[in-house]
């Protein structure tokens, strides 16, 4: 008897393989890029590991405490706000590299 989907059931199973293996290293990647951000925005003094554990913790607490229309009206507002200052940074670099030149 012949499968007639039986090269897709195979290719699968390696397909959903690869991909779990790609968001978990996009999962690492991630938290390691936003812990050294953490890192460098904070002086020296403060990188201790008691610092990082409170920025860990009030992650998880509004996690817990935000619902799900929270976090969505709070991503909205966010993504709104982050449109606007990146239009006036993106024209103030514009004007000041034009009035560099003159």
């Amino acid at each position: 008897m012949v499968m007639r989907f039986g090269v897709v059931e195979r290719v699968f199973y390696v397909y959903l393989f690869l991909f779990t293996l790609v968001a978990l290293t996009s999962i690492a990647l991630h938290w390691h890029v936003g812990l050294e951000l953490i890192k460098q925005s904070i002086p020296k003094k403060a990188t201790s590991p008691a610092v990082l554990t409170v920025f860990i913790l009030m992650t998880l607490i509004l996690l817990y405490s935000l619902n799900k229309g929270e976090i969505q009206l709070f991503t909205q507002f966010w993504l709104g706000g982050r449109f606007i200052v990146e239009i006036l940074l993106v024209g103030t670099i514009f004007i000041l590299s034009r009035s560099e030149k003159t």
